[in-house]
């Protein structure tokens, strides 16, 4: 134990492996440090609390399950796009059971603008990449949007379909997959 070098990486590693095995609620300062063999005052040349710490994970599983060299979340069409977020949900709900449902119920009181802006930008990442593969899908038919039906706005209503997936565990996408066909193609 007390291993004397470690990186911001190895804590997020090991964190990630403690959800994985514990879930979420299991993170704190000892147990990081357990599971990283390293002393607890290590973790604190790194992150300022355990809420700096749970946030950082947080954005760390998420990055895990959409950025793995496997997914592909921009395409040049816009339903394999859809396809490839709802398979690295459904492995990331295997990877780390329960986390995509729990890591909504963790917001602390002092760092709650450090949550938000946290999750704001994961969101954001995943619709930009939602938009950039809609405009360049080139089956989308001209007159599928108009200034009241916008691009933006058929992206946030498509995210909603992959949060209330996210919410009740359903991970078959072939209903938004019909209704984005009858909707765009």
């Amino acid at each position: 134990m007390n291993n004397a070098v470690t990186s911001k990486e190895d804590i997020l590693k090991a964190s990630r492996e403690l959800i994985r095995k514990k879930g979420l609620n299991s993170i704190n300062m000892r147990s990081v440090a357990d599971e990283a063999n390293i002393a607890v005052g290590s973790i604190y040349n790194y992150f300022k609390s355990k809420e700096e710490l749970t946030i950082a994970v947080i954005v760390s599983v998420w990055f895990d399950i959409f950025h793995p060299s496997n997914v592909c979340i921009e395409s040049d069409n816009f339903i394999d796009s859809i396809d490839s977020i709802f398979k690295s949900l459904e492995k990331g709900n295997k990877k780390y059971p329960n986390f995509l449902t729990a890591h909504s119920t963790i917001m602390f009181k002092k760092n709650k603008d450090k949550s938000l802006n946290a999750m704001k930008k994961m969101i954001e990442h995943i619709k930009e990449s939602l938009y950039k593969t809609l405009m360049k899908d080139k089956k989308v038919r001209t007159d599928a949007f108009n200034k009241d039906f916008t691009h933006n706005k058929f992206i946030d209503v498509i995210f909603s379909f992959i949060m209330s997936a996210i919410i009740n565990s359903n991970y078959d996408s072939s209903s938004i997959k019909e209704i984005i066909k009858r909707t765009i193609y």
